[in-house]
């Protein structure tokens, strides 16, 4: 952005034009981003947000990190899954509903030449 600017500056351009505005760069952003997080997957609370960034990142890393070994995958997936589980019936039980009952764990390569999602390997 900043070969931008000096060309700006060079040609004595006073006002920036619309079109080197992004929206989330005007007094809108925020009322723009409250109405797109209304409709996604969190709330406009900044502390909601923020962890739900750092999750997202540290998540990203454990994808790169688990998705170069087949066992370490296996074993992310595994434990993902049963988190999500945790959360869920945690969730549930806070809502006063009726609870889900445990998974029973995966018996893995159950079938010879196959791994556990049904992959051919």
């Amino acid at each position: 952005m900043d070969h931008i600017i000096a060309v700006l500056v060079h040609l004595d351009v006073s006002e920036m034009p619309n079109s080197l505005l992004l929206p989330r760069w005007s007094k809108n952003a925020r009322s723009r981003v409250s109405e797109y997080m209304e409709n996604g997957p969190s709330c406009w609370d900044s502390m909601v947000t923020c962890r739900y960034w750092m999750l997202n990142d540290l998540c990203s890393e454990m994808c790169v990190l688990a998705s170069s070994e087949f066992n370490d995958f296996v074993d992310v997936v595994d434990k993902v899954q049963s988190e999500i589980l945790r959360l869920k019936q945690k969730r549930k039980a806070q809502e006063g509903s009726v609870r889900d009952p445990p998974m029973p764990r995966r018996t893995y390569f159950s079938r010879p030449g196959f791994d556990v999602y049904g992959w051919l390997w």
